[in-house]
């Protein structure tokens, strides 16, 4: 899962909490290491310095000549490849690169003596956005692979001056020339030669870029400001389900609260330490002291929570002169499998539709652990920011299998526009409020703000006679779309040529970017809308106290649409997506045997037809199990495979084959059902009781997100909420009794719980005034959030401007990004 963060400020504090601001600090710190220099980037921290506005800081300011991927230019073999990355001319060379890294610097390592062998670059100056201390999270398994670590073996810590030195190494020794000076003397003042190669120096700096803001608040208003985590390990950490235990290691766990930190795997272990230390640094570059006032919802959340208390109390023992600067804040860490109905629910909300219909740019992924390339372009999770659609050439198509995601719809095609279309915008006033009314406010009504903002543009163009006023042509009882007017505008403004005027270039993209993502839902809406119907259906259920009957409804749907012959409603992704809400909703119910093995059935029909009729969306849904059945499928269903290709020219073994390709597919498919039922009973089990709102579930279907149901509790404390929060206090002294010293690793089992009892009505409402206190309040969700989660946490606080509200989580998911979490089974992980 992913996790989210929300911080709320009341009016006590003297200035609100800018997240944008706090990543310029970072950089305006630095400012010395970076002026005249070229950029090099990885993906992580280019969404930094993208969504926080320091890119025209840099090219403006500090007279950066040029931004560029850090892993194209660590992959130049050559001093030629080098200078052409770089636009260099012949002979010439490089006076200072400055490299923004957001991963660990051992995995760069060989890369950059590579680099420094090349003597072309006299500067280099690494930024890790990683501290010293974060480097612990690293899996020094790759630095020894031939040798097993012990648990208790001492892990290699890393030191940037050490780091520094080991690079300068590398660096090649020039030779001194004893003729040099007769020879400078006897040469031409007018005699050009090349200049010689100057030393090369190396430095290693600290430049925190550990979050993404995607919205930075900059009043005390209500309104929420958001970000997510750079790192693509922090992105990718999901909470941990039983089925990813060691399964060689007994007991068998009943719920993932006992399970032992020793018997998790290693990589889910490291990933939770550095979700604790990335968190914390943000915290304290903020100058937020959560020390006293950390809570956890979820067995994930308060591993992580004991582990942030422990990095905290040591850099406050560091740094104890600085506390009376800091602000009292409170922190609430969230599991994503707390709450799997809100991003499960086929909301509205028009900007998470966007970010699923609309691709990433292509590209090739950062260095792996052997130091090549992975040229498979997937999905990066830690990437917010969409294809530059539109006309913007070049894009290498040749790394995403289908290109044709990758052009816009026939309808946005007419619009003369050749610019590309993005969706940051953050240093420009209106195009970052449409933004903003796209993550809070309702499809219509953004899509009307949008309209205005075009208007007032076309408005403007007329009064300066650069484009005709376009009469309305309408017959009566004509129905216009509101996608319809907002093209007529941009193609008006447009015949005023191409607009100089930044925000006004920028209003259009963000035109383009809606009306094509409309285009995109029209393919898709009416599945939408009937797995909406179902979601519906089961609130009402939930809102009864019928909540038994869900499952099994559900899978009587499922029987019906898997029957030969029957028309398919949804897809195989948004089956499953329905299936997972369903569990959600029966968190508090007791399945009997009969009901589960109901679900099985149905759900391994479902997956036989899946594979049969649409293979496709077996691979977008399931990757794992489409892996296992490929090499059947051509026998049975119509993708051509090695075994189709095998057949000799008269088939007469056609039928046998196919027999016993369908047998092969049937046991797999029922063996990988098993492991998804698991999982399913698994999110049943962590899920939190849901509350439906609303009288009539036709008008405002929906139940309200833990997030605003947990926010709404502490600004009216005499909701008592549903959640159960367990305070994290410091565990050392107990631990240190009992001679264990889990803390060191991060994985304290000693939690304390001030609201699980649901009889402790009195004990939850402390727990709410105590979060109320605080200055700030911080909600970090592990497993990452959605816009319809935070526009429904801007309807809950609208009414209320005592607290600035920010919002935060490993990254921005969605329901697609979910099921692969869920149901990916890896076993390969192997204990060390």
């Amino acid at each position: 899962m992913k996790h989210t963060t929300v911080i709320i400020r009341t009016k006590k504090m003297p200035s609100a909490v800018n997240l944008g601001e706090e990543v310029l600090s970072g950089i305006v710190q630095v400012a010395e290491h970076l002026q005249g220099s070229i950029i090099a980037a990885d993906t992580g921290c280019i969404e930094s310095l993208r969504w926080s506005g320091a890119m025209p800081l840099l090219l403006r300011d500090f007279n950066v000549s040029n931004i560029v991927s850090a892993s194209d230019l660590l992959t130049c073999a050559s001093p030629q490849d080098l200078r052409r990355f770089l636009l260099v001319q012949e002979h010439e060379t490089i006076d200072h690169v400055v490299f923004f890294l957001s991963g660990f610097l051992w995995d760069y390592e060989t890369a950059f003596k590579k680099l420094l062998t090349l003597n072309i670059i006299h500067r280099v100056t690494i930024c890790s956005s990683l501290s010293e201390s974060a480097h612990e999270c690293y899996d020094f398994y790759k630095l020894r692979p031939s040798t097993a670590l012990d648990a208790t073996e001492k892990v290699e810590e890393m030191h940037f001056d050490a780091f520094e030195a080991e690079l300068r190494k590398t660096i090649p020794f020039l030779p001194v020339n004893p003729h040099a000076e007769e020879h400078e003397t006897l040469t031409d003042d007018w005699e050009w030669h090349p200049p010689t190669p100057q030393i090369i120096q190396v430095r290693v700096i600290h430049v925190p870029l550990p979050i993404v803001p995607l919205l930075s608040s900059t009043t005390d208003r209500a309104e929420p400001s958001v970000f997510v985590l750079s790192h693509p390990s922090c992105a990718k950490a999901f909470p941990l389900l039983r089925h990813q235990i060691y399964p060689d290691t007994p007991p068998s766990y009943c719920h993932v609260n006992d399970v032992r930190p020793e018997q998790i795997p290693s990589a889910i272990r490291r990933s939770m330490r550095l979700v604790a230390y990335v968190l914390a640094e943000t915290m304290m570059h903020a100058r937020l002291d959560v020390q006293d006032r950390i809570f956890a919802i979820g067995a994930t959340s308060r591993k992580i929570g004991h582990t942030f208390r422990r990095i905290v109390n040591e850099a406050q023992a560091d740094t104890s002169s600085q506390a009376e600067e800091q602000q009292v804040a409170s922190l609430v860490i969230i599991d994503r499998t707390a709450d799997l109905t809100s991003p499960c629910a086929f909301g509205n909300s028009l900007l998470d539709r966007i970010l699923a219909l609309i691709p990433q740019t292509p590209a090739v992924l950062a260095l792996n652990e052997h130091n090549g390339l992975d040229t498979h372009a997937t999905r990066q999770a830690h990437v917010t920011e969409i294809c530059p659609l539109h006309a913007c050439e070049p894009i290498s198509f040749s790394l995403c299998g289908d290109s044709r995601k990758y052009h816009v719809s026939s309808f946005v095609s007419q619009i003369p526009w050749k610019g590309g279309a993005t969706l940051c915008h953050p240093t420009l006033s209106r195009p970052r409020n449409v933004f903003r009314s796209l993550a809070f406010r309702p499809a219509k009504l953004a899509l009307r703000d949008l309209d205005k903002r075009l208007q007032a543009i076309e408005q403007t163009l007329v009064q300066q006679n650069q484009i005709q006023k376009a009469a309305m042509t309408r017959r009566p009882g004509e129905k216009v779309r509101g996608r319809d007017v907002v093209w007529r505008r941009i193609c008006k403004i447009l015949e005023a040529g191409e607009p100089r005027n930044r925000e006004h270039s920028s209003l259009i993209e963000l035109g383009i970017i809606v009306l094509e993502t409309l285009e995109r839902m029209d393919c898709c809406q009416t599945r939408w809308d009937a797995c909406r119907q179902r979601i519906v259906r089961q609130l009402e259920l939930c809102q009864q106290g019928k909540s038994e009957w869900i499952l099994v409804e559900v899978a009587d749907e499922m029987q019906r649409e898997s029957m030969d012959n029957h028309e398919v409603v949804c897809s195989l992704q948004e089956r499953l997506t329905v299936l997972v809400h369903a569990f959600a909703c029966t968190a508090d119910t007791l399945l009997d045997k009969c009901t589960i093995a109901l679900i099985k059935q149905a759900l391994c029909k479902t997956l036989l037809q899946a594979v049969r009729t649409d293979p496709v969306s077996v691979q977008l849904a399931l990757p794992e199990l489409y892996a296992q059945v490929v090499p059947y499928m051509g026998t049975i269903g119509h993708l051509s495979t090695e075994v189709e290709s095998r057949k000799d020219d008269w088939e007469w073994n056609e039928d046998q084959r196919s027999d016993m390709s369908l047998e092969a597919i049937t046991e797999r498919i029922e063996a990988y059902g098993q492991d998804m039922m698991k999982v399913l009973e698994d999110c049943k089990q962590q899920c939190a009781k849901q509350s439906v709102r609303g009288d009539n579930l036709q008008e405002n279907a929906s139940t309200r997100s833990l997030l605003a149901e947990l926010c709404n509790s502490l600004l009216n404390p005499l909701q008592l909420s549903r959640v159960k929060l367990e305070h994290i206090v410091d565990a050392s002294e107990q631990l240190t009794r009992a001679g264990i010293d889990l803390l060191k690793s991060g994985f304290s089992k000693f939690g304390f719980d001030v609201g699980g009892n649901s009889t402790s009505g009195q004990r939850r409402s402390s727990n709410c005034q105590l979060l109320s206190e605080a200055n700030v309040l911080v909600v970090f969700v592990v497993g990452g959030i959605t816009f319809e989660e935070i526009q429904d946490v801007y309807d809950a606080l609208k009414d209320n401007t005592s607290y600035q509200v920010v919002l935060g989580g490993t990254s921005i998911t969605n329901h697609e990004m979910l099921l692969k979490k869920l149901f990916t089974f890896n076993p390969s992980e192997e204990k060390k």
